[in-house]
């Protein structure tokens, strides 16, 4: 099982710094070529936008846009020009009386976009797979709310630009904001929304024997795209959940999409097992087609890509006609009554002739309760479920519990296990509840005896509440001299032994000082360590003048920097001998933690913006790491009220932060 890769429709290609300067002047406005040989179409990159009461045009091909005036497509003036047809596009910039003499703007690279994907080196889908929208007419209406999206992202810091699905979705006032929900695979930065570009009404009318992929319907980009589509340019991004826990994404297009389009209902309740399911989509950025199936039982989870995904966050659908592909992701699980139950995260790695193939879709019941504020509940103040349950230490031979959910009456929120060996009833609901009850299977099997092992089960509202379980092994060794089992951070010392997490500075060559103070030296070891082991590079010239390449912790922190986990102490140095702070340890372990997950250390991530501790207000650099610290259960804080936000770390209570953090809470189980 794994996710088919993304289809490449284009790349991102520079400009030169002085291209403004190839402009001509006819007497009354600049006019500006930009080519890109053997491009089908062309986005261009305006940054620093700030023409006044100017005017900026650009047309290419049969095609035309603008004029952009001072607030552009978004309010920042850093922007994407819409999709242009032809390999040349040409720039008018017409100033304002009082302008000066160079222009507002940049133009930094363009999207040089290709006549058709580039697609993989494996059997393709074929007509026969793909139920096309024509066969299907009573999925024609629904379908109006389902756009082709298209947007730049990154592999290995590399630009280029994909398509994925998305689905226009209701809030509960019918107001008709432009909400979009797709996967957030597909979207996970506001830099990647900003790129988005959504196209409507890209569906078939004829036959399916004229199929995409026999050449017949022509290069997924139509000659005459600008004046047959309709299309909405730029979004920002208002909540998202990570792959790990349902992998969803809702957006804000920046403008309201084309008249007539259908606005999608979504479904609070649970799918059934057996329920019959609908999948509008663009297979590869093709054209719409459906996909037939039902939902199948639960086990435990899917490995996708060496990477565990709880059932409890996931459905199951056995795909019985049609096929998604890539250009799929992203798209709503429907039922038969057309209400949204999911986004569509993992397709099916196989032939169409399969009869086995499955769709992984997040469960829109537990992404619901991330963005209800968002669809106008009438709750009074933030959708918040608090819970009676705590983090704690589970015998090996296994054991459990129940705790109660306090919540506003009508506020959603989900209950689900991150882990096989953990169990959590009932999955939803709203309101408060009491007796909601967790089970932690014995720890039992292979090596023997088996090691301490760390769970976690979550549940979620507006934002997520997690519960670390640290489950002791069958063995009773010491694995330092300094640390018996009697200490109480002893299970989280022994469980990263296991897996070498260790620090220089230790004075007891078989201890772990786990009363010493942490510097930020031993931070930046223990961190990288926990996310590579040794099994990883970095650059032998120091990024630090504090830093020579002798100090014990120099690789770690060279690595510490290249994955910009830091920016150190100041512009040039590091202070790797001053005691971290736990503010300081806060940002470094979420950004970690992105790293964990597969995204950028700074990537975004949405926090409750009332303080969870008093002595950490918003105004604190650290507040928001701090929130997210809370959130993600790996700190409860130094007091009932405080965090301690200044105060250092002993290297005992870092093995902690270290265990949930960056083992308990990491997607590959």
């Amino acid at each position: 099982m794994g996710r088919p890769a993304r289809p490449v429709v284009g790349d991102t290609r520079p400009l030169p710094q002085d291209l403004p300067r190839q402009a001509l002047w006819d007497g009354s406005k600049w006019r500006l070529e930009v080519r890109s040989p053997g491009a089908a179409a062309l986005r261009l990159h305006f940054t620093a936008f700030h023409v006044g009461s100017g005017q900026v045009r650009i047309a290419g091909g049969e095609s035309a846009a603008g004029p952009f005036t001072q607030d552009g497509l978004l309010s920042d003036g850093d922007f994407w020009s819409p999709l242009l047809a032809g390999d040349t596009v040409i720039v008018e910039y017409e100033p304002a009386p009082e302008a000066a003499g160079e222009f507002p703007f940049r133009i930094p690279e363009v999207g040089h976009f290709y006549a058709a994907p580039l697609r993989k080196d494996r059997e393709r889908g074929l007509v026969a797979c793909h139920a096309d929208l024509t066969t299907q007419p009573a999925w024609l209406t629904p379908a109006s709310s389902v756009a082709l999206m298209l947007f730049q992202t990154t592999d290995m810091g590399i630009p280029y630009w994909t398509v994925c699905t998305g689905t226009l979705l209701a809030d509960t006032n019918r107001t008709g904001r432009p909400l979009f929900l797709t996967a957030h695979h597909c979207i996970q930065t506001d830099e990647e929304a900003r790129t988005l570009e959504t196209y409507w009404n890209f569906q078939n009318t004829v036959p399916s024997t004229l199929d995409y992929y026999s050449g017949n319907f022509g290069s997924w980009i139509p000659s005459s795209l600008a004046a047959t589509l309709q299309k909405v340019t730029g979004a920002t991004i208002l909540k998202t959940t990570s792959e790990p826990e349902g992998d969803g994404a809702l957006l804000l297009l920046a403008a309201n999409p084309p008249a007539g389009v259908r606005f999608a209902s979504w479904n609070t309740r649970e799918l059934p097992v057996a329920a019959s399911t609908g999948t509008v989509h663009h297979p590869d950025g093709s054209f719409k087609r459906v996909t037939l199936g039902r939902r199948a039982a639960d086990d435990p989870g899917t490995n996708v890509e060496g990477k565990f995904r709880p059932s409890d966050y996931y459905y199951k659908i056995s795909e019985l006609a049609g096929l998604t592909e890539g250009g799929s992701s992203g798209a709503a699980l429907m039922t038969n009554d057309f209400l949204v139950s999911g986004m569509l995260s993992y397709g099916p790695e196989v032939s169409c002739a399969d009869p086995n193939r499955l769709g992984i879709y997040g469960r829109f019941t537990h992404f619901l309760p991330r963005i209800q504020s968002v669809l106008n509940f009438a709750s009074p103040g933030p959708c918040m479920a608090e819970i009676t349950a705590v983090n704690q230490q589970i015998p090996a031979s296994g054991g459990g519990g129940t705790f109660n959910i306090s919540a506003p009456p009508g506020c959603y929120w989900a209950v689900a296990s991150d882990y096989n060996h953990i169990s959590v009833a009932p999955n939803a609901g709203s309101g408060p509840m009491n007796g909601v009850t967790f089970t932690v299977s014995p720890n039992t099997g292979s090596p023997v005896p088996t090691p301490a092992r760390a769970g976690t089960f979550s549940v979620i509202s507006e934002e997520r509440r997690v519960v670390h379980l640290m489950q002791k092994g069958t063995g009773a060794n010491i694995a330092y001299a300094d640390v018996p089992l009697s200490h109480l951070f002893a299970q989280e010392i022994n469980f990263l032994k296991e897996y070498n997490v260790q620090a220089y500075g230790c004075s007891l060559p078989s201890g772990f000082c786990p009363e010493d103070t942490t510097t930020r030296g031993q931070m930046a070891e223990f961190v990288i360590r926990a996310l590579y082991g040794d099994n990883f590079t970095a650059t032998g010239v120091p990024y630090f003048t504090d830093v020579a390449t002798t100090h014990p912790a120099f690789r770690f922190i060279q690595k510490l920097k290249e994955l910009r986990i830091t920016d150190g102490c100041t512009l040039l140095t590091y202070c790797p001998d001053d005691p971290v702070t736990r503010g300081q340890m806060a940002a470094f372990l979420i950004r970690a933690v992105q790293v964990r997950n597969g995204l950028d250390s700074r990537a975004s991530f949405s926090i409750m913006q009332a303080p969870y501790f008093t002595d950490t207000p918003p105004s604190d650099i650290f507040f928001s790491y701090v929130q997210e610290m809370k959130e993600l259960g790996i700190t409860s804080g130094c007091t009932a009220t405080a965090y301690c936000v200044n105060d250092p770390n002993t290297r005992g209570q870092i093995a902690v932060f270290l265990a949930r953090g960056l083992f308990a809470l990491r997607e590959n189980r």
